[in-house]
């Protein structure tokens, strides 16, 4: 797998983050390859698991805070949540007929943010969570890899 890395704060983007990951191989354009932003990294398969599993994991959602119960939650999963575990405060009794309520009326606010970088100092690919101000909470080693700098 390759993966293009940021090389200094893009605003949206922190030094050493995964913002795009392809097949081996993979033709990047000049704009990634001749540019001191990036970075291009490759991992062998084997260390990484497949594409879609890098995708789903490594390009993560948003993290959301469930006031109700005091829990983070995957911003995707948020609505299961709330049927699964919330169910008896989720619809607006008062009017008919009864209407959902949304996930911001019941509580929910978009409070942390994952990030995925690679440390290409000790090869390690770590996961970041952030607040909603950009102030790193943790920081988790997930794996370390054999990365080949392209």
């Amino acid at each position: 797998m390759e993966f293009l890395l940021v090389n200094e704060n893009l605003g949206d983007y922190d030094v050493g983050d995964i913002i795009d990951i392809h097949p081996d191989g993979f033709v990047w354009g000049t704009s990634e390859r001749n540019n001191p932003r990036f970075q291009l990294v490759r991992v062998p398969d084997e260390e990484v698991g497949s594409l879609e599993t890098l995708r789903t994991s490594y390009l993560a959602p948003s993290i959301s805070f469930c006031s109700l119960c005091n829990k983070y939650v995957v911003s995707a999963d948020i609505n299961a949540h709330l049927e699964e575990v919330h169910e008896d405060v989720l619809y607006d009794v008062l009017i008919n007929p009864p209407r959902r309520k949304s996930a911001e009326e019941v509580g929910v606010v978009l409070s942390k943010r994952r990030r995925w970088n690679i440390d290409s100092q000790s090869s390690e690919i770590c996961e970041k969570v952030l607040t909603n101000s950009d102030t790193e909470l943790t920081q988790t080693t997930r794996l370390t890899v054999t990365l080949t700098v392209l």
